[in-house]
């Protein structure tokens, strides 16, 4: 079976020619406001976004274009699964029970 820290490589793997998209392309075209994305804006890459912003924009995937998916989605998934503390007061477990399940 392999470790956490197997599973956040591969992942990191997967996604590293993902580009950092421009601010203007973060907002998927059919999201009618971006305030679920507030805290993505200015951050150069998913690697500097902090566990606050990871826990407080739970829900900035269901809003992003396809670059800012495929870019911010690693964050998402690595955060809950190298985190040994609860993350977002549940609302980021069930991405880890997901991850780890499969």
């Amino acid at each position: 079976m392999a470790s956490t820290e197997d599973v956040i490589r591969e992942i990191e793997r997967a996604f590293a020619d993902a580009p950092r998209p421009s601010e203007d392309e973060l907002l998927h075209p059919d999201a009618r406001d971006d305030n679920d994305l507030k805290s993505l804006y200015g951050v150069a890459h998913r690697r500097d976004l902090s566990d606050e912003a990871v826990e407080y924009e739970y829900a900035a995937l269901f809003f992003l274009g396809p670059a800012g998916f495929r870019h911010f989605l690693p964050a998402y998934i690595v955060r809950p699964a190298s985190s040994r503390q609860r993350c977002g007061g549940g609302r980021l477990d069930g991405l880890r029970v997901d991850a780890g399940a499969r």
